[in-house]
């Protein structure tokens, strides 16, 4: 509390990486939304494969989703 009187809030969450933990949160929740929140797998080994291709599938969904900016000089 006595950093973020002195610093202020936004330079509080600067130094603590407030902002990065909430995107990161924000991702593994878009992951088990998508996904289910256990994987099928059983050895550690296929469990970080099944993992990574969720990832992957994850940013290609999203990837093919955005929407293309065209910008028009008139």
């Amino acid at each position: 509390m006595r950093q973020i009187r002195r610093e202020g809030l936004k330079a509080w969450k600067e130094t603590i990486g407030y902002h990065r933990r909430s995107l990161v949160e924000t991702a593994i929740h878009r992951l088990k939304a998508s996904f289910g929140d256990r994987l099928k797998n059983r050895t550690i080994f296929n469990q970080k494969a099944e993992a990574a291709l969720r990832s992957k599938l994850l940013n290609a969904v999203v990837t093919f989703s955005m929407p293309i900016a065209i910008s028009c000089s008139i």
